[in-house]
C-alpha cells in the first residue's frame, strides 16, 4: 500500500503531537506580516541587524542560489511597529537537487535510511519537484533568519516564529518540507510548542565556538595558553604548513581564480554528510565587495596553484568560519586543514573578535584548537502526515555523532 493511503487511525498515531504535560504560557501578539521579494535599504541596516542582516550581505546570499531557488524577504509588524524582518529561502528541488543534500537526517539507522528513501521516492522522477522552505540561513550557522527589534523578548520572538510560519504557508502554498533553523539554545519547552504545529526536533550536529581571552593580542599569546601537548602540535602543523604561501585575496584576484576556487570548494561540498545548498562563483564575489574588514578571503598557494582557501566573515564582536575549498593530498602532506583552524584564530585575535565560530562538522579537530560545542534548535516538517509522523519518531530517538572533546588549554 502506498505510505500516501494509510488510514486514519495510522496517520492519527504517527503524527507528532505536543507533551501534554507541559504547560506552554505564552502571550498574545496582535501581529501583521509582510512578504518581500527584495531587502529594503532601510530595514536591513547593519548597524541594526549586523552583516547577516545587511543588504549587502544579502545581496550576496541572493547570488549564491543561482537559479535553484528564490527568497523571502519577511516582515512583522505589531500596531505599525517594525518587531522584526529576515530572509528565508524557497528551494525548488527535483530527484536529482534532492540527492545532492546528502544525508536528511542524523541517524544512521536503518529506519533513517528507509525514511530519508521514502521521501525521496515522493518526487518520483528528475522532471517532478518539491518546494522546500529554508526558514534560516542556508549558508551560515546561527539564527540568522530573523533579525528581532533589542526590545522584543524570548517569549514574544517564539511567538513570531510561529505565526510568521503559519501565515506563509497559507500566503504561499503547503511546502512539501519547512526547516526551520538556529533558533537558538533549545528547551522541552519549545520542543513542545512547536510539535503544536506537527514540528519535531531534529538532531544536528552542535556549532563549535570559541571564546578569545581579551589578553591575546598576538598568535604567540594563544599558543602561549595551551599545553605543551596541544603547544607541540600546533608548531608542527605550523611549520608544515610554512611550505604554501599565504596570500589574502581582494576582489580582483578572487575573479581571476574562480575556476580554482569552485573547484577546491567542490571538493570539500561532496564530502559533506549535509549540504543544504551548493553556492556559485557570484557568492564569492559579491562577498569580496563588502565593506572593507568584513570579508576575509584567504588562499594557500603551492608556487602559482591554489591548493586551498579559507573564507571568514567578522561580524561586530565575533568572527565567523565560513566555506573553504581543499586540495586533499596537499591537505595530507601539509596539514592544510589544521592550519586553516589555526589561521582562523590568528585572524580572530588580530580583529580583536570576541568570540571565534568555527561552525559545524569535524567537532574533534576543532576542539584541539580550543573550541567547545555549542546546541542550536532546528525544527522539521514533512508535508506527507506519515513520513513526518515518522520523522518525529527518528528524531526523537537518534543518538548525536559519538566523538571526543579534547582540552587544548592549561587552565582545563
Amino acid at each position: 500500500m502506498a505510505l500516501t493511503k494509510v488510514g486514519k487511525k495510522a496517520r492519527a498515531l504517527l503524527i507528532c503531537k505536543p507533551n501534554s504535560e507541559i504547560q506552554l504560557d505564552q502571550p498574545d501578539l496582535s501581529l501583521e506580516f509582510a512578504l518581500e521579494r527584495s531587502p529594503d535599504p532601510e530595514i536591513y541596516q547593519a548597524s541594526k541587524f549586523g552583516v547577516y542582516g545587511s543588504v549587502e550581505y544579502l545581496a550576496a546570499l541572493s547570488k549564491s542560489a543561482g537559479d535553484s531557488g528564490t527568497f523571502i524577504y519577511p516582515q512583522v509588524y505589531s500596531q505599525g511597529k517594525l518587531l522584526a524582518a529576515g530572509c528565508f529561502q524557497e528551494l525548488n528541488l527535483n530527484r536529482e537537487k534532492l540527492n545532492d543534500l546528502g544525508r536528511i537526517f542524523a541517524a544512521d539507522s536503518s529506519w533513517s535510511l528507509r525514511l530519508e528513501g521514502a521521501v525521496k521516492g515522493l518526487l518520483g522522477s528528475k522532471s517532478k519537484s518539491m518546494k522546500v522552505l529554508i526558514a534560516g540561513n542556508c549558508q551560515v550557522s546561527g539564527p540568522y533568519g530573523l533579525f528581532f527589534e533589542q526590545n522584543v523578548s524570548e517569549a514574544d520572538q517564539l511567538i513570531i516564529w510561529q505565526q510568521l510560519i503559519q501565515f506563509i504557508e497559507r500566503d504561499l502554498y503547503p511546502f512539501s518540507i519547512v526547516l526551520v533553523k538556529d533558533l537558538g539554545s533549545r528547551s522541552s519547552q519549545m520542543d513542545a510548542s512547536w510539535r503544536r504545529d506537527s514540528f519535531s526536533a531534529t538532531q544536528v550536529l552542535p556549532v563549535m565556538q570559541m571564546e578569545l581571552n581579551a589578553q591575546w593580542l598576538v598568535f604567540e599569546d594563544y599558543l602561549a595558553a595551551m599545553g605543551s601537548k596541544y603547544r607541540i602540535r600546533a608548531k608542527a602543523a605550523r611549520k608544515k604548513g610554512r611550505e604554501l604561501q599565504l596570500k589574502r585575496l581582494n576582489t580582483d584576484e578572487i575573479v581571476q581564480n574562480l575556476d580554482s576556487i569552485m573547484e577546491l570548494y567542490s571538493n570539500v561540498y561532496v564530502r559533506a554528510r549535509f549540504r543544504l545548498q551548493r553556492v556559485n562563483k557570484d557568492y564569492f564575489v559579491q562577498l569580496s565587495k563588502m565593506d572593507s574588514g568584513k570579508f576575509v578571503f584567504n588562499a594557500w598557494m603551492d608556487g602559482d596553484v591554489m591548493v586551498g582557501f579559507s573564507t571568514m566573515i567578522l561580524d561586530q564582536d565575533r568572527a565567523d568560519a565560513h566555506l573553504i575549498g581543499l586540495n586533499y593530498d596537499t591537505n595530507k602532506t601539509h596539514s592544510l586543514y589544521l592550519n586553516m583552524l589555526y589561521q582562523y584564530v590568528e585572524d580572530a585575535i588580530s580583529a580583536r573578535s570576541k568570540l571565534l565560530d568555527l561552525g559545524r562538522t569535524a567537532m574533534e579537530i576543532k576542539s584541539t584548537v580550543g573550541a567547545v560545542p555549542v546546541d542550536l534548535s532546528v525544527y522539521l516538517k514533512l508535508k506527507n502526515p506519515l513520513l513526518n509522523g515518522l520523522a518525529c519518531m527518528l528524531v526523537g530517538s537518534s543518538a548525536p555523532e559519538a566523538w571526543v572533546q579534547r582540552h587544548p588549554f592549561k587552565n582545563n
